[in-house]
C-alpha cells in the first residue's frame, strides 16, 4: 500500500514540474513575440529561442510523458530508479533555463542538454523493458523511444559540424531539423498514442486498426525525415522520398481511423464535456498534421516545407493542437486535473489563442503562393500569444491547487 502511494505522488509531482515548465515556455513564447516591437538588450532572439523549445520539450512534454509512464507503464520495482533520474531531469532543465537566455548554445548549455540526453537514454532502457505495456501499446511505445533515442542525434552532431566550421552550412539546420522531426512526429505522437492504447486495446476492432496502421505510420516517419532538408532546394531525391513518407503516413492514418472513431468514443463515454472537447482537438490536430506533411510533398507546394512561417505553424499545430491537448486528457483520467469552470475558461482561451496563431501564420506563405493581399501580422501573433499564456495559466490553476488521486494506478 505504501509504495502505491508513492507512485501516485511521484506522478502527480513530475505533472506540476511539467505544468510549471509549461507555463515558463508559454511565456518565452510571449516574449519572442514581443520581440517583433521592442527587442530586448543583451538578449538574442535565437538564444531565448532556444530556450522556449528547450524549456518545452523536456520540461513540459518530458516531464509529463514521466508521469503518464509511471501510471501505465513503469512497475513498482522501478519506481526508486525512476525517482532519481525525475530529479536529475529537473537539475538538467533548470540548468538550460539559466544559461541558454545567455548564451544560447555553449559550453554551460550544451553539458546540461548532455545531462538530459543521458537521462533519456536511461529512461528509455527503463521503458523499453516494461512489463506493464500490452501487446499493441508495446509497439507504439518502444518505437517511441527508437525515435526519442534517434533525435538526440541532431544535437550531439552539431559540436563536431561546427568545429568543422559549417555553422553555416545545410548541414548544421538538418541537424536541428532532424532532432525536431524526431521528436515532434516520432516520438510526441508514438508515445500518446502508446498512453491511449494501453488501457484501451482489449477491444479486437481497435487493437487491429492499431496494428494495421503501425507499420505504415512507422516507416512514414522515417522516410519523410527527407522532407525536412527540402529547404535546401528541389533536390529530386528528397522530394519523391518526401513524397513516399507522406503517402504512408497517410496509409497509416486511414488505417488508424477506424480504431480512432473507437478510441475517441470510449474516451469520451462518462467523459464531461472539456474532455470530449480536447479528445477531438488533439486527433483532429493528428490528422491535419498527417495532411500538411502531404501537402508539402505535392508538386508545386514544396514551398510550404522551407517556409519559415509554414513551419512554425506545422510545429505549433503538434506542439498546442495534438500534445498538450491529449496530455491535459490523459492527466484529467489520472485526476491531475480537475474539469472546473477556471479550466474551462482557460481552455476557451487557449482555443481561440491556437486557432489564430495558426490562421495567421499559414496564411502568410499561402498568400505567396497564390497571390493574395497581405497584411500586418504581428499584432494578432502577439494578442494570440497574450490569449495563449492566460489560458494555459487558468487550465494549470487546477494541477496546483490540489488533485484527485484515483484509487487505483
Amino acid at each position: 500500500m505504501t509504495q502505491q502511494i508513492d507512485s501516485q505522488r511521484l506522478a502527480r509531482t513530475a505533472f506540476r514540474a511539467a505544468l510549471l515548465f509549461l507555463l515558463v515556455a508559454t511565456g518565452f513564447g510571449f516574449i519572442l513575440r514581443w520581440f517583433a516591437y521592442s527587442p530586448f538588450p543583451n538578449f538574442e532572439y535565437t538564444h531565448l529561442l532556444h530556450t522556449h523549445s528547450h524549456i518545452a520539450f523536456l520540461g513540459w512534454v518530458f516531464n509529463a510523458f514521466f508521469a503518464i509512464s509511471i501510471r501505465r507503464f513503469l512497475s513498482n520495482q522501478q519506481l526508486k530508479r525512476c525517482r532519481l533520474l525525475i530529479v536529475v531531469a529537473q537539475i538538467a532543465v533548470v540548468g538550460m533555463l539559466a544559461s541558454f537566455p545567455f548564451q544560447g548554445y555553449a559550453a554551460v548549455s550544451i553539458a546540461f542538454s548532455t545531462l538530459h540526453l543521458l537521462v533519456s537514454i536511461l529512461f528509455a532502457v527503463m521503458l523499453w523493458s516494461s512489463s506493464r505495456a500490452n501487446t499493441v501499446s508495446r509497439k507504439y511505445l518502444r518505437a517511441a523511444l527508437t525515435f526519442m533515442l534517434l533525435s538526440g542525434l541532431g544535437p550531439l552532431c552539431l559540436g563536431p559540424v561546427s568545429a568543422m566550421g559549417l555553422k553555416d552550412s545545410f548541414w548544421y539546420l538538418y541537424c536541428i531539423y532532424f532532432y525536431l522531426h524526431f521528436q515532434y512526429n516520432g516520438w510526441f505522437v508514438f508515445f500518446l498514442l502508446a498512453a491511449f492504447l494501453q488501457n484501451l486495446e482489449e477491444d479486437s476492432a481497435l487493437s487491429n486498426g492499431a496494428n494495421r496502421a503501425f507499420p505504415w505510420l512507422m516507416v512514414g516517419c522515417l522516410v519523410i525525415v527527407c522532407q525536412s532538408g527540402l529547404f535546401a532546394g528541389p533536390v529530386i531525391v528528397l522530394k519523391i522520398l518526401s513524397a513516399i513518407g507522406a503517402v504512408l503516413q497517410l496509409v497509416g492514418c486511414y488505417h488508424f481511423l477506424a480504431a480512432d472513431r473507437l478510441l475517441h468514443h470510449r474516451l469520451c463515454r462518462s467523459q464531461q464535456t472539456g474532455p470530449q472537447f480536447l479528445v477531438s482537438l488533439a486527433f483532429g490536430s493528428l490528422v491535419l498534421k498527417f495532411g500538411m506533411q502531404f501537402a508539402g510533398s505535392l508538386p508545386g507546394l514544396e514551398y510550404l516545407a522551407s517556409d519559415r512561417f509554414a513551419a512554425i505553424s506545422f510545429l505549433h499545430l503538434v506542439f498546442l493542437g495534438f500534445v498538450t491537448p491529449a496530455l491535459f486528457v490523459l492527466a484529467i483520467e489520472c485526476g491531475w486535473l480537475r474539469f472546473t469552470k477556471t479550466v474551462a475558461i482557460g481552455l476557451a482561451l487557449y482555443l481561440i489563442g491556437f486557432v489564430a496563431s495558426e490562421l495567421v501564420l499559414i496564411y502568410q506563405p499561402l498568400a505567396i503562393l497564390s497571390d493574395w493581399p497581405s497584411f500586418p501580422t504581428q499584432g494578432i501573433l502577439l494578442l494570440s500569444s497574450s490569449f495563449l499564456v492566460f489560458g494555459l495559466f487558468l487550465t494549470s490553476l487546477s494541477g496546483f491547487r490540489g488533485m484527485n488521486l484515483p484509487g487505483s494506478r
